[in-house]
């Protein structure tokens, strides 16, 4: 089971396979019915019912005064004294929350999410996440959940000329592709964020986007629009090519490799003069000293995860956890410091977190456990 965020998930523990088999309309009368008696066991678990009862099949349009969390947690009591196993409605490929909310309330859906809800003629919010989820934000307030397999595409949007900013959140554990207006594509890393227009309108001077964590971009040409990506300590000029950019927060450095093409690097805080690098040259600003570098690498090996697999040249075991969090969503909890500074070199490819680990275990001897989302390393006995 895979580590949530989301912290109302520890009231959920033990239940998460029972709600799931109940939203996919597979729980049997006896399910819902230990269902219905775990509701019942506290006035939290019916808190957490309630907030999120009844979303499972959320319309578009979006009528305030049609939300009755009550009347929803009704029905599905009424339900449960029926010992009724009606099937829950089935569930779209993309969700729309915009500002105001409907809610289906002939049935009672438990989502394990959270997030928040917007009234017109009120100002409360409700706060929820969407721990695990791929959303869209718009600039207008409203959200999309994306599903990983999609691609969204902007393409020859016909929208306002006025342009309109959305951002595109990738937790842990997913990846996400996106075409934006003017074709360009930018596949985004694990724990991931790009905010872009919606149309890159002829108003503007650049094609900038602003990226936290990791993607790979293979941009369309266009001399009289550049594109741009931004970060919080480097800025990534081209006309078009194809090149990787790695920004995560609470990474030391940021990094940008090019595999094809021509890019210039600025610094928007002016530590370090701008640079072009050329194919197979790696970009390294390193957040803590300050410094900047340029080296030689094989690019088409360090954007390996485009291609789904992990590959390891050189790395410390600590910045190999960071890696293995974010692609597989657990949290590594280390007990054992030896580990930090031993270096690795190697390649995973769709392999479980079980295989990674147990593979890493017979190269350096130690004891781990992996559980309720988590990987626990020990020192061996």
């Amino acid at each position: 089971m895979l580590y949530r965020n989301n912290r109302k998930y520890k009231t959920l523990k033990g239940q998460q396979n029972l709600i799931q088999k109940y939203l996919e309309g597979q729980a049997t009368e006896e399910e819902i019915q230990s269902l219905d008696n775990w509701v019942k066991q506290s006035m939290e678990n019916e808190a957490v019912f309630k907030d999120a009862i009844a979303e499972w099949n959320v319309s578009s349009k979006f009528n305030s005064e049609a939300f009755d969390t009550e009347n929803a947690f009704n029905n599905f009591l009424n339900a449960t004294k029926k010992h009724s196993a009606a099937k829950p409605p089935q569930k779209t490929i993309i969700r729309s929350l915009s500002p105001a909310i409907k809610v289906v309330a002939s049935i009672a859906a438990i989502l394990v999410l959270s997030f928040y809800f917007f009234y017109p003629d009120q100002k409360d919010i409700i706060e929820m996440d969407y721990a695990d989820q791929i959303i869209l934000k718009s600039d207008d307030g409203s959200i999309k959940i994306i599903e990983e397999d999609m691609l969204l595409s902007f393409a020859d949007d016909q929208s306002s000329a006025i342009a309109h900013y959305d951002e595109i959140i990738v937790p842990f554990g997913k990846t996400f592709t996106v075409v934006l207006s003017d074709g360009s594509t930018v596949k985004l890393n694990s724990g991931s964020t790009l905010k872009f227009p919606e149309k890159f309108t002829s108003d503007l001077d650049t094609r900038s986007v602003v990226l936290e964590g990791e993607a790979f971009f293979d941009v369309e040409k266009n001399e009289k629009q550049p594109f741009i990506v931004q970060t919080s300590d480097m800025n990534i000029k081209v006309l078009g090519t194809s090149f990787n950019v790695s920004a995560y927060a609470d990474d030391a450095s940021v990094k940008t490799i090019l595999v094809e093409g021509r890019v210039n690097i600025s610094d928007p805080q002016n530590v370090f003069r701008d640079s072009d690098i050329i194919p197979n040259q790696m970009a390294v600003f390193d957040k803590t000293t300050s410094n900047f570098d340029i080296v030689d690498v094989n690019a088409l090996k360090l954007t390996s995860w485009t291609r789904n697999k992990l590959l390891f040249n050189d790395k410390s075991f600590e910045d190999i956890t960071k890696i293995i969090e974010r692609r597989y969503n657990v949290q590594v909890i280390n007990n054992y410091d030896t580990l930090n500074n031993i270096k690795f070199y190697g390649e995973v490819v769709n392999e479980s977190i079980e295989d990674v680990f147990e593979t890493f275990s017979m190269a350096v001897d130690f004891n781990y456990i992996i559980k309720d989302g988590s990987v626990t390393l020990n020192k061996p006995e």
